[in-house]
């Protein structure tokens, strides 16, 4: 009989799965983290990092060794590099403060260095960008239409000043097929969405394809330089704002540094109004405003959400319209950080909004924020006009100086302020507070812990005419000074004119009068209308001996205590029922042994 041998299914199966098995073995062996393959380029780039910085170094030596004051300029490194080097194999690129940057055209690795000769440690991949003025393309010339899906991308400069050109309706773009055109009309970009791909930095030439384009032409206004680009955006008037856009821009958590900004007219990152929503970018750099506003990230918009501004922000405007901000005019801003110093010559100053009538929520200024001849300034908001503001879950800790109404967290006409705490040093010509500078409706959940000096001041607020005021499960530690002008001081109420009812609050501060006049209290100085107190705690001072300074029967004033009668149990027992999301519940006893509200 003749035998049939062959493989059976099985065996087949377990066959190709051993084979399977090696493959991915091999594959793993070959491509993984510590694959042969991925070894092999690992050793690759660091040998041909090795050269580029070789390079680098000879040629610094050589231009450096033709100068007699050791040390050279753009032109010198770039023929030192011509001679060790084949011509047009890395291009020198001042880039201002005596560094320049050395890019190698084939890697895109850029290496800084200083005109003195040091060679900074790292290098920088420059961005790749397959189409760049066009941010209707992807990094790989895959066609984009601004939908949520397919938003539109910024990665390079080149992109970001297209986009800034479109929205203005004035200079060039970058058509599809990679040539330049004039722009006939502005484009708004009205439902569309943009992102940021890439942290971008104008003063590096590694953000830039190349940084010595002059197609665009003149954006600066200062015809002077060629118009290649690097130098246009940190000469003149340098980046233009982009204008009216009407869509959606998302940073996704990249940045955009060293942007400079000079304009007679506002001068922001975004300007206008009408844009819906910008979102998680960071920037650095400096904006300026010589006969207007100037603000960080925009003017106008529905909503700014995680966004954060590091740039120094400044209007030179000796006008009550020279507002200045770190994050926006108006708009709804929720979780955002300032930590650049705003300045207003004229007009008011915050460190994170200047108008009034918004919602800002869970946002942190660190920024010093100051004006000369201006009316509200504050660390969060400084208000402005009669619209109501709401503040919630905000801090301050910069200090902030102004010259009329000057509040820790908000300078006037607050609607609610909750949850909001102050350690800056806050300090006016006029009036003071380290919560609010000026007026407010309700204040809820509040502390200061910085120093507080004005003409007239509060460790909480100072306020005139504010009607129907409350202050409720509020504390001051920190130091009240007044200079003069009547004397007021208190820890936390300086004076009020309508109905105040002020709930479980209590001020340690040390009360310090240049002026020697009246018009002195622990809780509140002067009140001129009627004022209701709810086991409110203070401690005698040599300055603050009352509760009340002014103005108050003896009934009212026994409804504050001193310290000595102060209890964890008593505070508690009087929280209110406040609407909102994250409730400071309780009190607890700090390490120094006084009350604090146990976040």
């Amino acid at each position: 009989m003749i035998k049939n041998k062959g493989i059976t299914l099985i065996a087949l199966v377990i066959t190709i799965i051993v084979l399977l098995i090696l493959a991915g073995i091999t594959i793993a062996t070959l491509v993984g983290d510590n694959g042969i393959l991925t070894k092999t380029q690992e050793a690759k780039e660091k040998t041909e990092v090795a050269n580029e910085r070789e390079i680098v170094e000879q040629a610094t030596l050589s231009a450096m060794s033709e100068n007699s004051s050791m040390q050279f300029s753009e032109d010198d490194l770039q023929e030192a590099l011509n001679k060790i080097t084949i011509e047009n194999i890395t291009k020198v690129f001042d880039i201002g403060e005596g560094s320049y940057e050395v890019l190698f055209i084939k890697s895109r690795r850029t290496y800084k260095v200083k005109s003195t000769g040091e060679l900074e440690e790292n290098y920088v991949v420059a961005v790749k960008d397959s189409l760049p003025g066009n941010i209707e393309t992807d990094e790989k010339g895959n066609k984009l239409d601004g939908s949520i899906d397919k938003p539109y991308e910024i990665n390079s400069i080149e992109d970001l000043v297209v986009f800034s050109n479109l929205t203005n309706g004035v200079g060039y773009k970058i058509n599809e097929s990679g040539q330049i055109e004039e722009i006939k009309q502005r484009e708004s970009f009205d439902g569309k969405y943009v992102v940021l791909n890439k942290t971008l930095d104008f003063k590096s030439s590694s953000s830039y394809i190349d940084a010595t384009r002059s197609d665009l032409g003149d954006i600066n206004n200062n015809d002077t330089d060629e118009n290649k680009l690097l130098k246009e955006m940190s000469l003149g008037t340098g980046f233009r704002p982009i204008k009216s856009f009407l869509g959606y821009f998302n940073g996704k958590d990249n940045e955009i540094r060293n942007i400079y900004i000079k304009r007679d007219s506002i001068a922001s990152f975004f300007i206008g109004s009408g844009t819906k929503k910008i979102e998680k970018f960071t920037l650095t750099g400096e904006i300026t405003s010589e006969s207007s506003n100037a603000f960080g990230i925009c003017e106008n918009a529905a909503l700014i959400e995680k966004c954060c501004n590091k740039a120094k922000i400044s209007s030179l405007f000796d006008n009550i319209q020279g507002r200045a901000s770190g994050i926006a005019k108006w708009a709804k801003i929720v979780e955002c950080t300032n930590e650049g110093d705003v300045y207003s010559k004229g007009g008011n100053a915050g460190g994170i909004s200047s108008e009034q009538g918004i919602t800002i929520e869970n946002c942190i200024n660190k920024g010093n924020v100051s004006t000369i001849n201006g009316w509200y300034a504050g660390g969060i908001c400084a208000g402005h006009g009669n619209a109501k503001t709401t503040i919630k879950n905000c801090h301050n800790s910069g200090n902030i100086n102004e010259n009329s109404q000057t509040g820790g967290i908000l300078g006037t006409n607050g609607g609610v302020i909750e949850n909001c705490y102050n350690t800056g040093k806050v300090k006016s010509k006029q009036y003071a507070g380290g919560i609010v500078g000026g007026k407010a409706n309700q204040v809820f959940n509040c502390y200061n812990l910085g120093t507080v000096g004005g003409a007239r001041a509060g460790g909480i607020i100072y306020t005139s005419n504010s009607s129907n005021l409350i202050i409720s499960n509020c504390f001051n530690i920190g130091t009240v000074q007044c200079a003069g002008y009547g004397g007021t001081i208190a820890g936390i109420l300086a004076i009020n004119n309508g109905n105040v009812t002020i709930n479980n609050c209590y001020s340690i501060t040390k009360g310090i009068n240049k002026s020697g006049t009246k018009s002195m209290g622990a809780i509140i100085a002067k009140n001129s209308g009627s004022i209701v107190f709810n086991r409110c705690y203070y401690v005698e001072d040599e300055q603050l001996k009352t509760a009340v300074g002014e103005k108050q029967d003896d009934d009212t004033v026994s409804k504050c205590t001193t310290k000595e009668e102060i209890t964890i149990t008593m505070l508690n027992a009087n929280i209110q029922e406040l609407e909102h999301e994250e409730e400071w519940k309780c009190w607890k006893e700090s390490d120094e042994g006084y009350p604090i509200l146990d976040i």
